[in-house]
């Protein structure tokens, strides 16, 4: 383990904290924040961004595929592990985090890149996409978290958002009483289905409890503005991907999204539900490579 104060190349700032680091992990700092990543592979710039309770560790299932066709960086956001955060401040927002995406990606200098998010990381992408259309070469949203903005207006619809809601401010109530693992059992059985922290592995559930706090914004972040004018300023194609068995919601969100993108290819992952990534990893690195290797 390395104890990481400095500052490199292309920094804004030096970071306003030092934590340990596993030693294949690197460092960059971007406006003003230390984000850690592991970097494997060669050829085309793949960037893979974690959803809720995740870091870099998220992807790990993947990466020996995707690694073997391209440079693949796989970034924690601002707060999350290797950090040890408390949840306090107010700087660990959706749009905080889709700027800081957008300055590694300048500060590597390793644009345009192809850009994959999953579940609040999508969300994450579609912001810096939206935003930064120069840095983005194609874009894959597996499981997009939802903007309320673009939801489809049913009922059923507004249903799932609801509930998605009291899940997400119920979560917060457990960790604030202390109970690390009993708030993000509630999020993990509500994405990926009942039982679903039980039957995950240690390393698993030890990455959610290590990222607890960082899901204090999700209600904000669900309502962070993004319309149709927004998605449709993504000029790189996109890939749209869900498993068989992801929750509604992710669907809904789907819906809404993909008639404001000017190129959209839509991908089932089968046996596969919101983790679709851990529950069917061959699968998912296939579609991912083919489209990523297309663009």
């Amino acid at each position: 383990m390395a104890l990481v104060s400095v500052a490199f190349a292309g920094c804004t700032s030096v970071a306003p904290r030092s934590w340990e680091l596993p030693s294949d992990v690197k460092v960059l700092t971007t406006n003003g924040y230390a984000m850690a990543y592991v970097e494997r592979g060669q050829g085309a710039p793949l960037v893979l961004v974690h959803g809720t309770l995740g870091d870099y560790r998220n992807w790990e299932p993947v990466m020996p595929m995707l690694s073997s066709h391209f440079r693949t960086i796989s970034v924690s956001l601002r707060h999350a592990y290797p950090e040890p955060w408390n949840g306090q401040g107010n700087d660990a927002a959706i749009a905080q985090h889709a700027a800081d995406l957008a300055a590694f990606i300048r500060a590597l200098g390793i644009g345009p890149v192809h850009l994959l998010g999953h579940s609040r990381g999508g969300a994450v992408v579609l912001l810096t996409a939206s935003a930064h259309p120069e840095l983005v070469r194609s874009v894959i949203l597996a499981d997009p978290a939802p903007f309320v903005t673009l939801l489809p207006d049913r009922p059923e619809v507004q249903a799932a958002e609801e509930k998605r809601t009291a899940i997400s401010q119920s979560m917060l109530e457990r960790f604030q009483k202390g109970d690390l693992d009993g708030g993000a059992a509630l999020w993990i059985n509500a994405v990926g289905g009942p039982g679903a922290w039980a039957a995950a592995s240690a390393t698993s559930q030890g990455i959610w409890r290590s990222n607890a706090w960082t899901a204090k914004t999700l209600v904000d972040d669900d309502r962070q503005p993004f319309h149709c004018n927004d998605a449709a300023r993504i000029t790189a194609p996109v890939l749209l991907i869900t498993g068989d068995r992801s929750p509604p919601i992710y669907g809904y969100m789907q819906e809404g999204l993909r008639p404001c993108l000017k190129q959209v290819t839509n991908a089932v992952i089968a046996n596969a539900g919101h983790g679709m990534f851990r529950a069917n990893p061959k699968a998912f690195s296939e579609r991912v490579a083919e489209f990523v290797a297309d663009h």
